[in-house]
């Protein structure tokens, strides 16, 4: 049983993490060409908060 946890665990928080890096590089593409990218940043951080919300309010049974 604390295996099947462990696997879980690890499908989870790789399952949060792999996205980061593509929105990483969005940001940094906008950044670079300073093409409306303070905007960007507002809508991926309030994405980002948005969700994590409801990681930690809504997603359990």
């Amino acid at each position: 049983m604390a295996v099947a946890a462990l696997i879980q665990g690890f499908i989870l928080g790789g399952s949060m993490i792999i996205p980061i890096g593509a929105q990483n590089s969005h940001i940094l593409g906008h950044g670079i060409k300073r093409n409306h990218h303070l905007l960007a940043a507002s809508i991926c951080t309030l994405c980002d908060i948005l969700l994590i919300a409801i990681g930690v309010f809504g997603g359990h049974e």
